[in-house]
């Protein structure tokens, strides 16, 4: 069984499956209007990104995975801003980008 370092779950059944892979010392990405029942570990960081509520603000549920990604990276800094930005631009539909930009920015200041 592989173990993480960090963890982003968007729903209570993948937490439920996935948060034992977590390392002592790792962090833990949940949606809170997401996720209703955290574990009760006091070996992790929990951070809460209120993804699909931004998203939703946004004008489009689905840029909750792209506000997800940039509290990720804000969190992690496994990739950099600059990074995650180009990957933006040249893998979402050109006609969303600017809005997929948006979300990643949103996400970014939620975990600052």
């Amino acid at each position: 069984m592989d173990q993480v370092e960090t963890l982003v779950v968007m729903s209570q059944p993948a937490l439920t499956k996935y948060v034992s892979d977590l390392l002592t010392g790792g962090t833990l990405l949940v949606d809170p209007d997401m996720i209703k029942e955290t574990p009760e570990r006091d070996d992790i960081t929990l951070v809460k990104v209120p993804a699909a509520k931004t998203a939703d603000n946004l004008g489009r549920r689905i840029f909750e995975n792209i506000v997800m990604l940039g509290a990720l990276q804000a969190r992690t800094r496994v990739v950099s801003r600059e990074s995650l930005f180009a990957a933006i631009r040249e893998y979402v539909p050109p006609n969303t980008v600017d809005s997929n930009l948006k979300a990643a920015r949103e996400g970014i200041q939620l975990a600052s």
